[in-house]
């Protein structure tokens, strides 16, 4: 917070020694200022802390350098700009590390002056006029002219550059995203016309239907208009919005009579597609010879395509690493297939049976058969 010096110089001169301090013209400009003449600012805050006066500086400028070295900070914080106007400053000198009011003094337009800028606006500041810099007014109360350093209070109008901010981008312009789509609707007797705005859309949508204006319908909205067709009918659509034609289609009408809104008669039912219906299964038999001195195992696949299958159905059958291909099997066909037949003695050596059956790159089937005819086993 910045502090008046006319308190401080009141404390200030009731402790200044009886003797007068020697000039010295390593750090003075002349007797009673309170740094050389200079421009730059690292040299007059060298001489400031020199001449005993710095932290006296920091408190009347305001300038926070709790926790930092007070010379750094006012060497990062201090500018040295030009004043706008003329003023009359009530001017203050050093001596022996004491700062005290030495009466007023006139500063003229532009003449350089240091002043303290907060480290926010400091980020912005550049060189000085241009394209990319822009000036800016600010009213100071503290002043220090580059020829003493010396404090100076009042009311200074001075200018410093800042970088020109950037222009801001323009809005994009509210723009409808319409789109549309009809079918033939056999139970409403009309081609139904879907109207649409997209959900991203920034501006509401209009149409024209056959010429006749619809909307206005508001982003991630839909309209629906009906364009009556009687059966046996043909009839155009167009469908424009915001100057391009979204939609141009002949319809012609195989429904019959159009249902009125007391017809029970159900819509026309969908076609379902062409497909097989294939499936598969696998049984084990164990066959005893005459006497039982001999046993013997068989596995059989069942394929089947299903009764409401329209298309034929092909099979791959695996079996023990060898594939055979089936087929085709018409709708509601079924076919058994011994795929293995296997005796007690390959049984009784660790015979393993894998069998996997697949139609149309889907598996139908999968088993492993391990000594399932053996005793024990």
């Amino acid at each position: 917070m910045k502090r008046s010096l006319t308190l401080i110089a009141v404390a200030i001169m009731l402790l200044a020694p009886a003797t007068a301090q020697a000039f010295d013209p390593a750090t003075q400009a002349h007797a009673g200022a309170c740094s050389e003449t200079t421009v730059h600012v690292p040299r007059a805050v060298h001489d400031l802390r020199e001449n005993g006066v710095l932290g006296t500086y920091v408190e009347v400028l305001g300038i926070d350098a709790r926790g930092r070295s007070a010379v750094k900070v006012a060497e990062e914080e201090l500018v040295v700009v030009k004043l706008r106007h003329g003023a009359v400053a009530a001017n203050h000198g050093c001596e022996e590390g004491i700062v005290f009011p030495v009466g007023s003094r006139k500063l003229r337009a532009g003449e350089k002056v240091a002043i303290w800028v907060p480290r926010k606006l400091r980020g912005e500041l550049c060189s000085g006029p241009g394209k990319d810099c822009v000036a800016r007014r600010l009213t100071e109360k503290v002043v220090l002219p580059i020829n003493c350093w010396n404090i100076d209070e009042g009311k200074f109008s001075v200018v410093v550059y800042v970088r020109r901010p950037p222009a801001p981008r323009p809005e994009p312009p509210a723009m409808a995203m319409p789109s549309a789509k009809a079918g033939l609707d056999c139970q409403a007797g009309a081609v139904v016309v879907e109207l649409r705005n997209d959900p991203q859309a920034s501006a509401d949508a209009s149409f024209l239907v056959d010429g006749k204006r619809h909307g206005p319908v508001a982003p991630g909205d839909a309209q629906k208009v009906k364009v009556p067709v009687a059966a046996g009918a043909s009839v155009k659509v167009t469908v424009r919005s915001g100057g391009r034609t979204l939609l141009e289609h002949l319809y012609t009408s195989h429904c019959g009579t159009p249902a009125t809104p007391s017809s029970k008669t159900p819509s026309a039912a969908k076609t379902p597609p062409s497909r097989a219906l294939p499936a598969a299964t696998a049984t084990l038999t164990c066959i005893k010879e005459e006497f039982g001195l001999d046993e013997k195992g068989r596995i059989d696949v069942t394929l089947y395509n299903g009764a409401k299958a329209t298309l034929p159905a092909t099979f791959s059958v695996f079996v023990n690493g060898v594939t055979t291909s089936y087929g085709p099997l018409q709708p509601g066909q079924i076919r058994t297939i011994p795929a293995l037949e296997f005796t007690v003695q390959e049984a009784l050596e660790g015979l393993i049976s894998e069998v996997e059956v697949r139609s149309g790159g889907m598996l139908l089937y999968s088993a492993v058969y391990e000594n399932s005819c053996v005793e024990g086993g």
